[in-house]
This record gives structure tokens, C-alpha cells and sequence, in this order.
């Protein structure tokens, strides 16, 4: 059998930011993601996970990168010369961010929302209100996100980063406003979704619990010892290792 071509695929990034003893330094040595594959980033507050997900959805430019292909196309050389124009556009095509506040557009309701991300070239994923049914939003369609809970705009976003059919989602702590069965039932249809959709996840989160659970595979930001140069690095980890 063959082996999966990765959708996304990145070797030997570094990151930076601060001066002297204030610096921040990131590392990942390899990620390989197959469509439909989920991998979680565990690390405690503070170790970098949001900035990960942020060079992985080519917001922050990487101070080093070796090789970064989304979905095929090598987007190193465009990286390492801070080409902003050659990434915009597969960062606008194929990715979908999932943020940790939601992030919904204050001036819409509830389906424009979930409706502004909808393929502008191809037919959508979902209807509208299907998608919100399986979120449990349907009976808050018409409401805007003043309006609703911040559980309930998380599971907004995730049905407006759904209805963008990207190849990738970036997902910032996506069940942490829920409670422990709505966050479980979240995290589920999530799963199901990517797979059904064929569709990549890397999910940032605190909840190790659902980690172990789902036998996600998991990225743990680490420290490295100053004698390899020191700062964070996201390695592959064990779920069982993680805190209860």
C-alpha cells in the first residue's frame, strides 16, 4: 500500500521574537499531515502553540524553514523572501483558522457567518442550516454574536471554518469555553467532519483528557537543553505522557 501524500508538510522551522533574556524561540523539526489526518499541540500556557498554529496558517513568517508544502506547492522559497503576495492566496484557498475567541464578524447574524466563508469556485460542503443542526446552532440562525454564548460562537467558528472547505484547519483551543460533554460531543463531530470532508486538523488545546481519549497524535512543546540551542520544541509525544 501506498503512503499518503501529506496535504501538509514542514521540516526544519525555527521562530524567534524578543531581544536578550526576553527571547522566544520555536522550533519543529517535522510535521507530516495526510488528508483527513488530526494532530494535536499539548504544551502549557505560554509555550508557543498559538504561534505555531500562526506560522502554520502563514500569518508569522518563520525566521528558518527547510521545506513547507500545502497541498503540493512549496511555499519555502516564498517564505524565506517574506513574499507576502505568493502566500496569500493558498493561505486564503486552502487554510481554515478556528480561533480561540471565535472571532465572528459582530455586524452579521449567525448564518452570514457561518455563509462568509462559503467557496466563491466550487459548491459548498454543507447547506447552511444543516451544518448548524449538527452543532447544535440551528434555533440561533438569526441571532448575532452579541447574542449568544462564547461556547456557542466557538462552535460558530467551527462551522464557518467547516463551510470554507479548506484543505487544513488550524484550530486554537476550540473546546475551551464548552462544558465536558458539549466540548466531547464538539470534539467528535469535529473528527467526523475532517474525515468526512477529507479535510486536515491541527488542534491547539489544554484538554489532555480529551487528548487521551480521542488517541489523538500529539505534538508536546518541550524545552530543549541550551547545549542544542535551547527555546521550544514541538516534537512527537506520547498522549499517555501528558498531565491528567
Amino acid at each position: 500500500m501506498s503512503t499518503p501524500v501529506p496535504v501538509l508538510e514542514v521540516e526544519g522551522l525555527a521562530f524567534s521574537r524578543g531581544p536578550g533574556a526576553e527571547d522566544f524561540r520555536l522550533s519543529l523539526p517535522a510535521l507530516r499531515l495526510a488528508r483527513g489526518g488530526f494532530l494535536a499541540l499539548a504544551g502549557e500556557s505560554g509555550s508557543g502553540k498559538s504561534t505555531l498554529l500562526d506560522l502554520l496558517g502563514l500569518i508569522e513568517r518563520p525566521g528558518r524553514v527547510a521545506r513547507f508544502r500545502l497541498c503540493g506547492r512549496d511555499l519555502a522559497p516564498a517564505l524565506a523572501a517574506g513574499d507576502l503576495e505568493a502566500v496569500a492566496a493558498p493561505r486564503r484557498s486552502l487554510l481554515g483558522y478556528i480561533l480561540q475567541s471565535g472571532g465572528l464578524l459582530p455586524f452579521l447574524t449567525v448564518a452570514d457567518n457561518i455563509a462568509i466563508t462559503r467557496p466563491a469556485d466550487r459548491p459548498a460542503p454543507f447547506a447552511v442550516g444543516d451544518l448548524a443542526a449538527r452543532l447544535g446552532l440551528e434555533g440561533l440562525l438569526r441571532r448575532k454574536p452579541e447574542a449568544i454564548s462564547i461556547g456557542q460562537r466557538q462552535r460558530v467558528a467551527i462551522a464557518r471554518a467547516i463551510m470554507g472547505d479548506p484543505a487544513v484547519i488550524l484550530a486554537d483551543e476550540p473546546t475551551a469555553a464548552l462544558d465536558p460533554p458539549t466540548a466531547r460531543a464538539t470534539l467528535r463531530l469535529l473528527c467526523a467532519l475532517a474525515a468526512e470532508r477529507g479535510t486536515a486538523v491541527v488542534m491547539a488545546s489544554h484538554s489532555w483528557a480529551l487528548i487521551r481519549e480521542f488517541s489523538l497524535p500529539v505534538l508536546t512543546a518541550r524545552m530543549a537543553p541550551e547545549a542544542d540551542g535551547g527555546g521550544v520544541v514541538f516534537a512527537p509525544g506520547s498522549a499517555e505522557g501528558l498531565a491528567a
